[in-house]
């Protein structure tokens, strides 16, 4: 998942630019087209056939800003000298020193730094990070087990699962972000620290507050982090511990989330949960000394979290065993594993929660479209009809006509409802028109039997 950088031929790189220079596009998407290969020849020719330094891509991303976030600062400092605004006032969430922070571009950011970049501007209207936040939650991001970032970058969001029309459409925008994550991941952690450094000595605000619900500050970035070192220095330029998000109990929640899986004694780990169990074991430690430094400086309990018990000595509550067994199946389900899904599978065969997880696992399995893992868990007894949830329901409603043939051919109840009183059926003729797909399941079920729920 490493982003693997490609040295290329300047003669070929000379050829490739001139022919893009020359032909009858208009010169400023020829030079966003520069900036995005980080062609700084190429660049260099688009600026002098007469392409604004300001030029904006079809997102509205202005052409400084794309290049913040590449790397190669002498695409930068051509932008620069060319007249790029290094503080654009319409800039549609494209700040450049937002982009250099939030990809780690220390040098790049330096450059912008020195060329005027506001300090403290807000990056994102909606969430309301700074440069200071930015990459902080990049070094975060960037410091997990690499299993971990794996995970999070090769497999799709599981609230995204149903591949519906409106979902499809995005397709290119989500790659786009994915590709942009895996960059974020694949850099090292202190190049984002190195940035954070930087703004620290030209004091940036320590105690600016992300306009979400959670509240992200700064300090509380860098002791999700487990970063002492960062934690203190943000306290030593007055980071104050009331601002925001509750530091200490997301720490203890965070840390509770990990350890969650061990503390049920569960059967067996998918490989993603025993990844951030040892890493939150490797940094407990440090952990456990931000607490301190954070306590020390007037960190308080939130009431809850003393008052219900809720602190240190938590212990986990009736439902959780088949939300982490279900979790566990979810991440090796999206790893497309099937060889540790028969592992997992062998391993909750005659566990108390084993017949609804599976079941769940099923209808993950349908959703994720992993074709084979849905024959594995029905050859090994998987409830067709999956539990509280209908993984026919699902098959139905993409038009996956071999799902709903394997579902219906292991027992699933064709009339089966949900909480809505929704049938299969329903599902399958829900689009409106209805493709060849849906027709054909709609024709299964109703040999079968099924009814919608007007019919019953």
């Amino acid at each position: 998942m490493k982003t693997i950088s490609l040295v290329i031929c300047l003669c070929l790189s000379c050829v490739v630019c001139a022919a893009r220079v020359n032909a009858q596009e208009d010169g400023d998407e020829q030079l966003i087209s520069c900036v995005k290969d980080n062609d700084a020849n190429c660049v260099a020719q688009a600026l002098a056939a007469g392409a604004s330094a300001n030029a904006v891509d079809k997102s509205g991303v202005t052409a400084l800003a794309l290049a913040a976030e590449g790397n190669s600062v002498h695409v930068v400092k051509l932008l620069l000298s060319a007249g790029a605004e290094v503080n654009p006032e319409h800039s549609s969430g494209s700040i450049p020193l937002c982009r250099a922070a939030l990809f780690g571009r220390e040098e790049i950011a330096e450059t912008l730094l020195g060329a005027g970049a506001k300090i403290n501007v807000v990056c994102d209207g909606d969430h309301g990070d700074t440069p200071l936040m930015e990459a902080l939650a990049g070094a975060m991001l960037a410091g997990m087990p690499r299993d971990f970032k794996e995970e999070i970058a090769g497999t799709p969001d599981a609230d995204a699962a149903d591949k519906n029309d409106e979902a499809k459409a995005k397709d290119e925008t989500s790659n786009g972000d994915d590709d942009k994550l895996r960059r974020v991941l694949s850099t090292p952690p202190e190049s984002f620290l190195a940035i954070a450094r930087m703004l620290l000595r030209r004091d940036a605000d320590v105690n600016a507050v992300a306009s979400c619900e959670v509240g992200e500050t700064a300090l509380m970035y860098a002791a999700m982090s487990a970063n002492v070192e960062m934690v203190e220095s943000l306290l030593a330029h007055g980071a104050q511990v009331d601002k925001g998000a509750p530091v200490l109990t997301l720490l203890r929640e965070f840390e509770y989330e990990n350890e969650k899986a061990k503390l049920l004694g569960l059967p067996v780990l998918s490989k993603e949960q025993s990844t951030m169990l040892a890493w939150s074991e490797k940094t407990k430690a440090a952990r456990e000394k931000i607490r301190q430094l954070l306590r020390a400086a007037g960190a308080k309990e939130t009431e809850n979290e003393t008052e219900d018990g809720e602190g240190e000595n938590k212990e986990p509550a009736d439902g959780d065993v088949e939300e982490v067994a279900a979790d566990a199946f979810k991440d090796t389900i999206l790893e497309n594993d099937a060889e540790d899904l028969e592992r997992m599978i062998k391993a909750y065969m005659g566990h108390p929660s084993g017949r609804a997880v599976l079941a769940g696992a099923l209808r993950a399995a349908v959703i994720y479209d992993r074709t084979e893992m849905i024959k594995l868990l029905l050859a090994w007894g998987a409830d067709p009809d999956g539990g509280r949830d209908r993984p026919l329901m699902d098959a139905a409603n993409e038009g996956n006509v071999e799902y709903v043939r394997m579902l219906l051919e292991a027992g699933a109840d064709v009339n089966a409802t949900d909480n809505q009183g929704w049938t299969a059926l329903d599902y399958a003729e829900r689009r409106s028109p209805p493709d060849a797909d849906h027709k054909a399941v709609s024709e299964m079920l109703k040999a079968r039997g099924a009814k919608s729920k007007k019919q019953k």
